[in-house]
């Protein structure tokens, strides 16, 4: 997907708010218009494919993460696993594909020489019962090479309260993982700057952490 200009009246939708009044809602990032971030998101043209295996529950979420990747990396796409479906997707079938998920034999992504990187990678978007949810649902992903990477810093996903020590939204490990992939490519802080604009904003609404 690759990030456009900042939405237009036809890029924004009124929904009603339950006492009878509308606000408009932009309807790439999900987010009220008067917080969209769409015209904020870089256009990056990332080499590693990113293939984003999303929750149902976290399509519509107005702080979920994966819509900034949907949105910045031009190489990538969402793959919603819905309950009808009970949540299992066609298989992500391209060679050199391998699933960011933390499983015991996975593999450090530090310890990989350049010869082994991957040339996709498929990321899991839900909350970690969600997550897991979906891993035993879609055997096919049991079968790819696991990655895991060591956080270099505390996630800043303060809007909700992390299952460990270590965990990080969706956006956070796929930047982590791309700046180490492909440290080449321009334009991956910047949408940690919009992720932690998004966080800074939720909690303003709620008046603070």
């Amino acid at each position: 997907m690759t990030s456009e200009s900042s939405p237009t009246n036809e890029s924004q939708r009124e929904i009603d708010s339950g006492e009878g009044e509308f606000r408009k809602e932009c309807y790439r990032c999900f987010r009220a218009a008067s917080v969209c971030i769409c015209d904020q998101v870089p256009s990056i043209a990332n080499r590693t494919g990113v293939v984003v295996l999303q929750h149902h529950r976290e399509l519509l979420h107005p702080i979920g993460t994966a819509r900034i990747a949907r949105l910045g990396l031009q190489h990538s796409s969402i793959l919603v696993a819905h309950r009808h479906r009970k949540l299992a997707v066609e298989p992500f079938q391209k060679p050199g594909t391998a699933l960011l998920y933390p499983h015991p034999q996975a593999k450090n992504l530090d310890e990989l020489t350049c010869e082994n990187y991957p040339e996709h990678l498929i990321v899991l978007d839900g909350t970690w019962a969600q997550a897991s949810s979906m891993y035993r649902a879609n055997a096919w992903l049991k079968e790819l090479p696991h990655l895991v990477i060591r956080p270099q810093t505390e996630s800043n996903y303060r809007i909700r309260r992390q299952p460990k020590e270590g965990c990080l939204s969706t956006i956070e490990a796929l930047v982590q993982t791309l700046q180490t992939l492909e440290p080449e490519t321009q334009g991956l802080p910047q949408l940690l700057k919009v992720f932690d604009r998004m966080v800074d904003q939720q909690l303003d609404f709620f008046g603070g952490e």
